[in-house]
């Protein structure tokens, strides 16, 4: 290896670490939106890195998801995709199959970045767009808000057996679907147990 292989590593690993380091504020900022602890209890049910199957199946990651408790937020799915450097903001809008999974169990599908990073030109019709500043008392700046989408119920792979429940093809058992989840919460909210 010679030098310039050695400086471009060094480079690499700098950036990786300080993207991880800038990834870390922005959930750390939307925790501070979502995760709000209110005196009526949290609105939002909030995860970093959440898989969109169990297991094996699970083919894509989301780099943030929160999920509206309350009836009049109409139990809405937000999914955020977080971008920390223009180069990947870049190769997200050339792979728009990578989005496309979340926008199939979306309500709300925003991006998420630092500054300079996403024009809002280059976002598609429907997605919102939060930008980053820590440091501030609300680091986060909604440039465009969300437009809701249409979730699809169906999913890859399985089948709606004679109840109308999905059920996975090679293997006969019932994935966590977003329509359950919704359901419960539904339930969750009119005093259900």
């Amino acid at each position: 290896m010679d030098a310039r292989e050695v400086v471009a590593v060094i480079a690499e690993t700098v950036g990786a670490v300080d993207a991880a380091i800038r990834e870390r504020d922005v959930i750390a900022a939307l925790e501070g939106r979502y995760a709000k602890i209110m005196q009526t209890g949290r609105r939002y049910i909030t995860a970093p890195q959440v898989r969109n199957a169990a297991g094996f199946d699970a083919t894509r990651t989301f780099d943030y998801v929160a999920i509206d408790t309350w009836t009049s937020g109409h139990l809405a799915v937000h999914i955020f995709e977080i971008k920390v450097a223009r180069s990947d903001w870049l190769r997200e809008l050339k792979q728009p199959q990578k989005t496309a999974e979340a926008l199939r169990h979306a309500d709300f599908f925003w991006i998420a970045a630092t500054p300079d990073v996403v024009k809002l030109d280059e976002l598609p019709d429907r997605w919102g767009l939060v930008v980053v500043r820590p440091g501030l008392r609300d680091p986060l700046h909604t440039p465009r808000a969300a437009k809701r989408l249409t979730p699809k119920p169906s999913r890859p792979g399985y089948d709606t057996d004679e109840s109308g429940a999905l059920v996975r093809r090679d293997r006969g058992h019932a994935p966590l679907d977003r329509d359950f989840v919704v359901g419960f919460l539904r339930a969750m909210t009119r005093g259900g147990s």
